[in-house]
């Protein structure tokens, strides 16, 4: 090298020897010599690079960048350096350097700076940088097209990496913000949540594709990577290597899209750019070397565009794709399209055919070109679907539908990879045309999920596809059952798609369909599933007529619908018109229609005309021709269309073959089809190949499991054979299948009774019936189970359907008939004969009827001698009885005695000739079962032996023809002795044949212990003989229990009773619950005690009419026997069952006469008496004469009974007329007419003729209340006259006697009023124990009100003399504090004396009542004490206490229910709970039962003379009808009220109680006429009444005069000054505004209630501010309705009520209390005394204002001091309060 120094060169040429040592030591010389040396230092960073040492290389190559800089060798070698140590730095800053120094003409050696940057800072990741130092590259001189394209390749990597790198960092910081804010609100509830990355990163992309759309437009190149991307792309060939540029290219293309608004023009024009580079890149010419994103990508944006253009579009006219040439012939070859004419793809119109032609192709080559791709697999199976759908004329076969199906499902597997919507409408749909409903509706939720996840992420909403896919999941819902859910979708669905919306699917190969009909259409059909008929048939309606208005299209579905609609309602000319319709539309040129459809319609058509029979059946024109249109047509309807022309071959054309080939075809098709089925065995059951038929069902049963016609035919078979335990599992399978198949029920009810499960049977026989209630089977076995389960009512009630639907059903008639013959025999122990007698004789009518049918019929023979038989046993007399018995003629004996009896007895003879026809019927009946059995086939050798031991059907012919021999016997001894003996012959004769009848049944069955027994019977004259058949009887059947009893009476009769007692005892042992053997050990039993006990229980089970005579008997002559309700009951059925028996009706007459009933024991002994006479026995008609004439004296009628004294005495029959007994009668008669001289003449006679102490004891109390009668003192007559007299007699009374005789002086005493007197008595008695003193304590009080009710009206007076009485009975209450009387008069007398105690006194009387251990004499007193107190009640405030009253009234009149006083005061109390109700329901009802209860109070008083008690019937009747609003009939009982009211203290009430219908009616001036006329003197009460209605009558009236109502008022109350007037006049004054003048007469009420207004005090006023509130609303409304004047007059009558409180009850129920006490024994029970305490506090602690009395009562009673304190601090000026206070502060000494 020129110039360069000699140790240089040396050192190059060591260096090439690799003499590293010597060049290095040449250098360092050089250096030595020069240190700048800069050839010197590259030489020695050479000879350092080739002995390895690279660090001394570095320092010498910086040594010499530091000498020169400028140089650009060193830095060459610095950069070779940093490249070869991976020095990123190094590399960057010597690269940087040579470019620098580098000149512009050395383009290789700078290409290779700008790649090793490049290299460098991609390794640095700075892809920015990098990617402009390849852009330099690329500005470098000429380059192969190979390697530029490898540069763009470069560059365009390096971008994308920048670009996600700022995605990256730009998701992370908007994370890490969102988060911080998700933080900062975790306390909000109302916070959004965290965003995803996802979607973070999606907004990025989006943004940064909104930053590349603002630059340029597509095809400008000034955006970096646009233009590196669209560089490649313009240069690359379409191959793999290229492809990920495409679509990196494709999805700036689709991010575009998302810049713009949804569905604005922007976004169109940037998704049709979009959709035209998709389909470049998948055409045919470079379809090999694309990825599978422009296939994907041109999927949605073809949706989109669908969306766009399709769904708006008519239906034919849609034209997706146009916008990229898709539509243009030209075009079409280019994109794949097949040249030449395409095939019409559905609905598509045929300008469009060349695209959807391009659209299969496209999906061909995508399918060919990415086979695993689910977006492949869906286009595919799109297409495929597209192309077997066709134009819609011909249906889809199922296995197509099944592939297309598994291969849209394998596609949808992948939701995450998937971008074809219409994929997931076409899969729910086939699902749904599969059948798979299931599956349908869950794809359909999926899709409609994946659509709101796509719409979220920013694409178009396809509206098309979600409705479709919303109506599929409707429709599948339905088929589900899951009706609910379906008609929540279908409604949305029809009010938010418009009318002429038509969903246009032409991807998915689906017909066009309106989406707002379809969900009208699902609305029907819900609803029709539902069962609503109604609302199906008015959906359809509407969609019809909107058709024939001409807004929408009447579609042939809806025709087709409406018509299967009007078919099933039985309409079948509407049905036929409108499915005939449905094929003409279908069949029409602009109809969209499918063959599977158009079968449907010719299929229900067919169905019509074959149910319209007659021609339309037999021409082929009409049912033949329908069906077989329908059988070409593959789908739904195919199969049922081949089982309709099997059906017309099998019963038109009689073609059993033709027919089986037609049955088979249609099950091949659908299994389930229950008409081919059952079809195919009835043709198989006609040729007789039973077994073929259980194969065919069996194998369909397996083949297809939801076959239940096959499950329910395979258990009826072996329901037939007998196999029940196999046919349950079928016929549960049937269920299963179909709930609704009430033949499967049915089947499995009798399965389920084969098998002895009663309970299951009768619950499968309750279903099938609650499906059809018509299967007359069904309730017919239903019913028999029923019964024989014990629900004996509702077996009656199924039996009576079952013959309601079925009037000649052998099996139901004799159904019905056992069950009434069953329930006769269960309700003869409780019910009476008529109502037995009525079941038996409805039991004989329905057997007849059953005979009368079928005369073969051995069980209606049997079944109507039954019923005869014990209708003869037990109707004597009852209606019906002659109609069963069949009409035959009497025997001449009997005809004459009926016609020889007097007329009074003219019933009874009927009544026992009825019996005996039925007995003759029951003869003949079991004489017709004879002769048919005799016509059967006799039984063979081995069924002898047991057919011995059978009663033969003669047994019952002998059983009726003994029955009929006693019953002529019973006869013969009602009638005289002259006309017996026919009837006597008769009787033998009877028996005679009845005898003979049993021996030849004995010589066909003489192992029958049942005819041995009877046999017996036939002979009981002759005991050896009776006693040797009985024995033979138990010797053949140890358990006969009527034998055993009948052996017992056998030994009774001889006296032998320890016998007699064995067979009883063997006979409970057998038959405990038999009511003969009871009867039986009854009649053995020589005590009357235990005898009683014993028929009781017989009774109880159901005894005979002798028995439950003898128990009536007997309890009514026992000193303490059973209740008398029970003797009544026996004594009223046996006078039913035994007309004829003078013993029954005087039994009957005793215990109406223990019942009160004295009317009716009179009339029961008056026959008795006929009958004795009849009889000719004198003197038991003399005893039932003499009870008779007693029982009219109890009755009143004492006129009648001194007659039948008189007819005895002159007919010589008197003798016992002397008794003391009869001598008391004669007195009462006497007394009763008037006659007292010969009253007292009598009970002289009785007095001297007294045979006890007690008898004697008797006639001095009735002295003594004949002396009260006759105006005596009843204490000195008893003092100075009887007590002497009775002291000398034979009989003196002891000192008991005398204390309770002048107790009864006392009474009466206190009845007049004589306080003196009665005080006299208690000096007289001297000391007494505590329930005497409490007595006299009530006799004194009762005195003090009988004598205060005397005193003028005067208020302080009559206060005094309540307040007195009320003093009495506290102390009477204090001295005996268990006393029932003592409460009740307590609690009535504290009432009187203050209405506003009521709710006090209304606790303490029910307390009583609810007792149960209350007398009946002071039951009925409380009971209208209790109605008092609780009709002083606000009506609002006592509905509790309102209705248990009722039932405490309701109990009484059931047990007295001639009692007037109680049913009106049931009628009062439910007008005032009536009143007192706030809902009009609960008001309606409550007026009702008021209504109910005041008509029955009317009926009842009618009977009787109290004019008060017809008065308030008839006023509460009128009440309730009027606030019922039946006017009329309120209007007729308000006047009949006024006229039985008419001169009598109720006339004033009366005009009320008329003012008050009137005004209800809307009358107002006819009321306002009768309250005046009410206002007329008389009854104060009345009048204020009166005025208080006029007042509020006044204001309503249309005049409106307020005016005139306060001068009303004012008029009220110069008459009656009362405090509801003035509180009326107060309300007045303050609605018209003078409220001063109100206030005034407020202060004079509250200053006056200590002194004049004391019974109308403060607080009373304040009880009946609810009133005036009424008055007030009522006078604030105006004229309003009838309803609000009904309720105001009910409000008004209810205060009315409250002040019109009468005494007269108060003072019958002390004088009735008081006489309880005698003889009542004092009861230390503790139960009972805490219970009186119990009352007490709950008394003190209701609340309400107590009296000063009633306060000092409680303290004693309670034992509390501070109640003295409570009452001294009301009432500081009364001094008792302080004397009570007194004892109990200071101590006694």
């Amino acid at each position: 090298m020129a110039g360069e120094p000699a140790g240089l060169e040396g050192a190059r040429t060591a260096l090439s020897n690799k003499e590293y040592k010597d060049a290095l030591v040449l250098v360092k010389e050089v250096l030595r010599k020069d240190p700048g040396s800069y050839e010197a230092l590259l030489l020695a960073s050479e000879i350092a690079s080739a002995a390895g040492e690279t660090e001394q290389t570095h320092k010498a190559l910086e040594r010499a960048v530091e000498t020169s800089p400028s140089r650009p060798e060193a830095w060459k070698a610095l950069a070779s350096l940093a490249k070869a140590s991976h020095d990123t730095d190094a590399i960057i800053r010597t690269n940087s350097k040579l470019l620098e120094l580098l000149p512009e003409d050395e383009a290789g050696q700078r290409f290779d700076c700008h790649a090793a940057l490049a290299a460098a800072f991609t390794a640095r990741s700075e892809f920015c940088a990098a990617a402009k130092h390849v852009g330099r590259q690329l500005d470098l001189g000429d380059l192969y097209p190979e390697e530029r394209l490898d540069l763009q390749c470069a560059r365009a990597d390096l971008e994308l990496r920048a670009r996600e790198a700022a995605v990256a960092t730009a998701v992370d910081l908007r994370l890490r913000a969102a988060l911080e804010e998700s933080a900062a609100q975790c306390g909000d509830a109302m916070a959004a949540p965290a965003p995803s990355p996802e979607a973070l990163r999606r907004d990025v992309l989006v943004e940064l594709a909104a930053v590349d759309a603002g630059q340029g437009e597509p095809g400008d190149e000034s955006t970096p990577l646009l233009r590196a991307l669209r560089a490649i792309c313009t240069e690359a060939p379409l191959a793999l290597r290229y492809t990920r540029y495409f679509d990196e290219l494709l999805r700036r293309s689709l991010l575009r899209i998302f810049t713009a608004p949804v569905r604005s023009a922007e976004r169109q024009a940037a998704r049709r750019a979009a959709l035209r580079e998709c389909w470049e890149l998948t055409c045919p010419a470079g379809a090999g070397g694309c990825s599978a994103l422009p296939y994907e990508s041109a999927i949605w944006l073809l949706e989109e565009e669908e969306e766009m253009k399709g769904g708006g579009a008519p239906p034919g006219h849609a034209t997706v794709g146009a916008a990229v040439g898709m539509s243009q012939p030209a075009a079409a070859p280019a994109l794949g399209a097949n040249p030449g004419p395409a095939a019409p793809l559905g609905h598509a119109h045929a300008t469009s055919a060349a695209v959807v032609t391009a659209l299969e192709n496209f999906a061909r080559r995508f399918m060919h070109r990415f086979p695993d791709n689910p977006n492949a697999r869906a286009c595919l199976a799109l297409m495929l679907r597209r192309r077997s759908v066709g134009d819609g004329s011909l249906a889809v076969p199922q296995a197509t539908r099944r592939d297309l199906e598994r291969l849209l499902a394998d596609a949808l597997r992948d939701p995450a990879r998937l971008t074809c919507a219409t994929a997931w409408k076409a899969l729910a749909e086939l699902q749904y045309e599969n059948r798979g409903y299931e599956a349908a509706a869950d794809t359909a939720l999926r899709g409609l999920h994946w659509l709101q996840a796509r719409r979220e992420a920013g694409h178009e909403a396809l509206t098309q596809v979600a409705l479709a896919l919303r109506l599929a999941m409707a429709k599948s819902l339905r088929r589900l059952g899951r009706l609910d859910e379906a008609e929540r979708h279908f409604s949305v669905l029809a009010g938010w798609v418009t009318e002429g919306e038509t969903a246009f699917a032409e991807m998915s190969g689906a017909t066009p369909v309106s989406i707002h009909q379809q969900a009208l259409r699902g609305m029907a059909l819900v609803a029709l599933a539902r069962g609503d008929e109604h609302a199906a048939k008015a959906q359809y309606e509407r969609i019809l007529g909107k058709a024939a208005m001409g807004r929408g299209p009447g579609e042939h579905w809806a025709h087709a619908d409406y018509g299967w609609l009007l078919y099933k309602d039985g309409d079948l000319q509407g049905a036929r018109q409108h499915l005939e319709d449905a094929v003409r539309v279908a069949l029409g040129p602009e109809s969209y229609v499918t063959d599977s459809q158009l079968g449907e319609h010719y299929q229900r058509l067919g169905e019509v005309y074959w149910a319209m029979r007659g021609r339309y059946r037999r021409e082929k024109q009409f049912a033949y021709h329908q069906f077989l249109e329908a059988a070409k047509a593959e789908g739904h309807s195919q199969a049922p269309a081949l089982a309709g022309l099997g059906r017309y071959f099998l019963e038109v054309e009689h073609s059993p073959e033709q027919a089986s080939r037609c049955f088979k075809r249609a099950l091949a098709l659908d299994p389930t089809l229950e008409l081919p089925g059952e079809g195919l065995c009835r043709v198989l059951r006609g040729e007789g190949r039973r077994e073929t038929v259980r194969t065919l069902c069996a194998g369909i049963a397996q083949r297809a499991p939801s076959a239940t016609w096959a499950h329910r035919k395979l258990g009826a078979l072996d329901v037939e054979s007998g196999a029940f335990d196999a046919a349950v599992p079928h016929l549960q399978a049937a269920i299963r299948g179909d709930p609704r198949d009430a033949a499967a029920w049915e089947a499995l009810g009798a399965a389920y009774e084969g098998q002895g499960r009663p309970s299951a049977a009768r619950r499968a026989f309750d279903r099938a019936l609650g499906i059809d209630p018509c299967r007359v089977p069904a309730l017919t076995r239903a019913a028999g189970l029923a019964a024989a389960l014990g629900d004996l009512a509702a077996g009656l009630a199924q039996y009576r359907a079952a013959v309601g639907l079925a009037p000649q059903y052998p099996p139901a008639l004799l159904g019905l008939g056992r069950a009434l013959l069953a329930a006769a025999g269960q309700s003869l122990g409780d019910a009476l004969p008529g109502r037995v007698a009525a079941e038996l004789a409805e039991a004989a009518d329905l057997a007849r009827r059953c005979v009368d049918a079928r005369p073969g019929l051995r069980a209606g023979w049997k079944l109507l001698g039954d019923a005869l038989l014990a209708l003869g046993r037990v109707a004597a007399g009852e209606p019906g009885a002659d109609a069963a018995g069949g009409g035959a003629a009497l025997p001449e004996a009997v005809r004459l005695a009926v016609e020889a009896a007097p007329e009074a007895l003219r019933p009874a003879f009927r009544g026992r000739s009825s019996a005996l026809r039925a007995l003759g019927g029951a003869r003949r009946a079991y004489a017709e079962l004879v002769r048919l059995e005799g016509a059967q086939v006799p039984p063979d050798r081995g069924e002898a032996e047991s057919e011995s031991a059978r009663p033969p059907p003669s047994t019952d012919v002998a059983t009726a023809t003994l029955a009929e021999a006693l019953a002529v016997e019973e006869l013969a001894r009602a009638v005289a002795p002259g006309d017996a003996v026919a009837l006597r012959s008769h009787a033998s004769s009877l028996l005679q044949e009845a005898r003979e009848q049993v021996r030849g049944a004995l010589a066909l069955s003489p192992a029958c212990s049942r005819l041995w027994a009877l046999c017996a019977a036939t002979c009981r004259e002759d005991t050896e003989k009776a006693e040797y058949a009985l024995a033979r009887s138990l010797q053949l059947d140890p358990r006969n229990a009527p034998a055993w009893t009948q052996l017992a009476r056998l030994y009774v009769g001889a006296g032998r009773p320890g016998a007699a007692d064995a067979c009883l005892q063997a006979a409970r042992t057998h038959a405990a619950a038999s009511p003969g053997v009871w009867e039986a050990m009854g009649d053995a039993e020589g005590w009357p005690a235990a005898a009683l006990g014993l028929l009781e229980h017989a009774v109880g089970l159901g005894a005979g009419a002798t028995h439950q005579l003898r128990f009536a008997a007997l309890s009514l002559g026992a000193p303490a026997g059973p209740d008398a309700s029970r003797a009544y009951l026996a004594a009223l059925k046996a006078s039913r069952l035994l007309p004829l028996d003078p013993a029954a009706h005087a039994a009957l007459g005793m215990a109406l006469q223990r019942r009160g009933d004295a009317a009716g024991a009179a009339e029961a002994y008056g026959t008795a008496a006929q009958l004795a006479r009849r009889r000719g026995d004198l003197d038991l008609e003399a005893a039932v004469l003499v009870r008779r004439a007693a029982a009219l004296v109890e009755a009143g009628d004492g006129s009648t009974a001194l007659r039948i004294f008189a007819e005895l005495d002159t007919a010589g029959r008197g003798g016992d007329l002397a008794l003391p007994s009869v001598q008391r009668t004669l007195a009462h008669a006497h007394e009763q007419s008037g006659d007292l001289d010969a009253a007292h003449a009598a009970l002289s006679s009785a007095l001297e003729g007294a045979r006890s102490g007690g008898e004697a004891f008797g006639v001095l109390e009735d002295l003594v209340s004949l002396a009260w009668l006759a105006g005596l003192s009843p204490s000195g007559r008893l003092e100075g006259v009887l007590l002497p007299r009775a002291q000398v007699g034979p009989w003196p009374v002891g000192e008991g006697e005398v204390r309770a005789l002048r107790l009864r002086a006392a009474e009466l005493e206190a009845r007049a009023g004589d306080v003196e007197a009665v005080r006299g008595v208690a000096h007289r008695l001297g000391p007494l124990d505590a329930e005497a003193a409490a007595h006299l304590c009530l006799l004194q009080a009762a005195a003090t009100q009988t004598a205060g009710s005397g005193l003028p009206a005067a208020p302080d007076d009559l206060a005094a003399t309540l307040s007195a009485a009320a003093r009495r009975c506290a102390a009477a209450l204090h001295l005996c504090p268990r006393s029932a009387p003592a409460q009740v008069a307590l609690a009535a007398t504290s009432l009187r004396a203050d209405p506003a105690r009521a709710r006090a006194a209304l606790g303490m009387l029910c307390a009583v009542l609810d007792a149960g251990a209350t007398p009946i004499r002071l039951r009925h007193p409380a009971l209208e004490a209790a109605t008092s107190a609780l009709l002083a009640l606000p009506p609002g405030s006592s509905r509790r206490a309102a209705r248990e009253h009722l039932a405490r009234l309701a109990r009484a009149v059931h047990a007295a229910p001639d009692a007037a006083p109680l049913w009106v005061a049931g009628a009062a109390v439910a007008a005032h709970a009536a009143a007192g109700q706030e809902d009009v329901t609960g008001a309606q009802a409550g007026w009702r039962r008021a209504a109910a209860w005041a008509g029955a109070a009317r009926g009842v008083s009618e009977r009787q003379p109290a004019l008060p008690l017809r008065f308030a019937a008839l006023a509460c009747q009128a009440e309730a009808l009027a606030a019922l609003g039946r006017a009329d009939a309120a209007l007729l009982s308000g006047r009949e009220a006024v006229r039985v009211a008419a001169g009598s203290v109720h006339a004033g009430d009366a005009l009320c109680v008329l003012g008050r219908v009137l005004w209800a009616g809307g009358r107002a001036d006819q009321a306002a006429a009768a309250f005046m006329r009410a206002q007329a003197p008389g009854n104060p009460i009345s009048a204020a009444a009166a005025g208080l209605h006029l007042a509020a009558l006044s204001p309503l009236h249309p005049d409106g005069d307020r005016p005139g109502a306060e001068a009303l008022l004012r008029d009220t109350l110069k008459q009656s000054d009362s405090a509801i007037l003035r509180l009326t006049l107060a309300g007045l004054l303050r609605d018209q505004g003078r409220n001063d003048e109100a206030l005034e007469i407020a202060a004079e009420m509250t200053a006056c209630s200590a002194g004049r207004h004391d019974r109308t005090s403060v607080t009373h006023a304040a009880r009946l501010l609810e009133g005036s509130v009424h008055l007030a609303s009522a006078l604030q409304a105006g004229v309003g309705p009838v309803a609000r004047r009904a309720a105001a007059g009910a409000a008004l009558g209810a205060l009315q009520r409250r002040m019109a409180i009468s005494p007269t009850a108060l003072q019958l129920a002390l004088g009735t209390a008081a006489e309880s006490c005698l003889g009542q024994k004092k009861s230390g029970a503790r139960a009972a005394e805490g219970a009186s305490k119990a009352q007490r506090t709950a008394v003190l602690e209701s609340g309400q204002p107590l009296s000063t009395d009633l306060l000092l009562f409680l303290s004693r009673a309670l034992r509390r001091p501070s109640l003295c304190a409570r009452a001294v601090h009301a009432r500081p000026w009364e001094g008792q309060a302080w004397a009570a206070l007194t004892p109990n502060v200071i101590p006694a000494a």
